[in-house]
């Protein structure tokens, strides 16, 4: 039986420990965000069992929850955009909202609902700038193609903008000048 030799045996586990250090880089990246909050009503008490829907505007795909025992809700993995969110509840105003999901980013809307007749809607519009995120103070902002067709680009990469983006480094080059 012939032993394998040590140079390949070094490779192997050397190529074992780059592909298990990359996964744990590629796990990292987030390309969804995530809307959560809770659902009240007008004198602060929690609404219990209020259905919560997100619909995306431009594809129309809703996604659909319940606040909980402390009138909390989550809703994950959202791909980036405007959403329309609908908070309802029997013997409450149904509540309307335009939000903004951006990438890795937690968007969060309180809902206060008024006490009336399930017919009457309240509409609340989020205005559409750059906010901080108060969850994990991060900035996140979305950039739509016609903003990538009039910036100047040579290679009209979409990620080359990303480091206009106020939370971005190049990584850290005070330790004896190596990057992370």
């Amino acid at each position: 039986m012939k032993l394998r030799e040590p140079k390949f045996t070094f490779f192997a586990v050397a190529l074992l420990f780059t592909l298990t250090l990359g996964a744990k880089v590629v796990l990292g990246q987030a390309e969804a965000g995530t809307i959560s909050g809770s659902v009240k009503d007008v004198s602060g008490a929690v609404v219990v069992g209020a259905k919560v829907v997100a619909r995306n505007i431009a594809t129309s795909v809703e996604r659909t929850t319940q606040s909980g025992n402390l009138g909390q809700y989550i809703i994950p993995g959202l791909e980036p955009g405007k959403y329309e969110l609908t908070v309802s509840s029997p013997n409450f105003a149904t509540l309307k909202s335009t939000v903004e999901v951006t990438v890795g980013g937690i968007t969060t809307l309180d809902a206060k609902l008024t006490v009336g007749a399930s017919s009457t809607v309240v509409e609340v519009t989020a205005g559409g700038a750059t906010q901080v995120n108060t969850q994990t103070q991060e900035l996140s902002q979305l950039i739509d193609p016609q903003q990538v067709e009039q910036l100047p680009s040579l290679t009209r990469n979409p990620y080359d903008f990303v480091a206009l983006s106020g939370n971005v480094s190049n990584g850290d080059t005070t330790s004896n000048g190596a990057t992370c």
